[in-house]
């Protein structure tokens, strides 16, 4: 899934210098002046979704997504794996200016109405499998689509390196059920490699089409009909619910539970600052009086003894000077 956003966006920026420098002909011939133009050109933009979608301008988060992308195809790849440019042209490039993001983690509530009309729509059969591991994992969608059989072992679910996003193996132990069940509908190849053969009969049993349904079992195409069964329960329900969200609710719950930030973003594979910007709900003035009540018990922040400016009278004064007012 990175790389197919990697080369989406590529694409996108490929067409634009096509269209509007024509004698470039390669990574090395795109200059910063050429960046900053896509840059306000790609910002100044609108897209559509679905054929009868309204019109929506970008946001400044997807292109700050969009130019990260391209500032590591630029340096990453081109510049310092294949050395066939010797600067970044993205590196410099300033990107818009960003909101603090307001983080939506669905409740229990939302997760069993979600998970009920799974049930109803579905007789009980995989998707309410596969979200229950999503939500106990963590992981991103695209890394469960993927899985292999073969990374069920010992009660873990080992997700490899050559498919999450930041290339290093995680395993991740599951309840002894919820491993039972994987490796009971676990394919030869994929886990989930026989969804296609269990999907057809409910589709024929609704009155359903089955048409499109591939013979062989897609990452991909399986990550598209995942993703499409919440825009399916929104338009049902006129509830909000995504996959990430089940990413979200585990972060949220862990800082919930005093489990350690850093500890947390190893368990779940992710940046300490990533996942406290994007993935927790959090009271930040709640924090910060917790933080600063520690160090108050604690003494004060300065552990100098000898300097008056810093430490207490023992009635709990700071010997400041006030001037005089007149």
């Amino acid at each position: 899934m990175l790389l197919i956003n990697y080369l989406r966006t590529l694409n996108q920026f490929r067409s634009f210098v096509q269209m509007n420098y024509p004698q470039v002909t390669g990574p090395n011939g795109v200059t910063q002046e050429m960046a900053e133009r896509w840059r306000d050109n790609y910002g100044a933009g609108t897209y559509k979704r679905g054929d009868a979608g309204q019109e929506r301008s970008r946001s400044n988060f997807t292109l700050d997504t969009k130019l990260g992308t391209l500032r590591a195809i630029w340096g990453t790849w081109f510049k310092d794996h294949l050395k066939i440019i010797f600067s970044n042209p993205f590196e410099r490039v300033e990107g818009p200016t960003l909101d603090d993001l307001n983080v939506v983690v669905p409740t229990d509530e939302d997760v069993a109405h979600f998970k009920q009309w799974l049930h109803d729509r579905f007789n009980g059969w995989l998707p309410l499998l596969f979200f229950d591991v999503k939500e106990h994992c963590a992981n991103r969608l695209f890394d469960l689509c993927a899985a292999k059989a073969s990374w069920l072992a010992n009660g873990n679910i080992m997700f490899a390196t050559a498919i999450v996003k930041n290339r290093k193996d995680r395993s991740v132990p599951l309840p002894k059920a919820l491993y039972d069940e994987m490796k009971a509908v676990a394919g030869p190849t994929f886990i989930w490699e026989r969804f296609n053969e269990q999907l057809r009969p409910i589709l024929k049993a609704k009155g359903w089409p089955q048409h499109q349904l591939a013979e062989a079992f897609d990452p991909r195409r399986f990550y598209d009909w995942i993703e499409a069964l919440t825009v399916h329960y929104r338009r049902a329900t006129g509830k909000k619910m995504n996959t990430h969200a089940f990413r979200k609710r585990a972060f949220t719950g862990a800082l919930e539970n005093d489990i350690d930030p850093c500890k947390a973003a190893i368990a779940f594979g992710v940046g300490v600052e990533t996942m406290m910007k994007h993935y927790v709900i959090m009271n930040e003035q709640a924090t910060t009086n917790d933080v600063y009540a520690i160090i108050s018990k604690n003494g004060g922040i300065s552990k100098n003894e000898n300097d008056p400016h810093t430490t207490p009278t023992q009635n709990g004064e700071f010997p400041h000077k006030i001037p005089n007012a007149s």
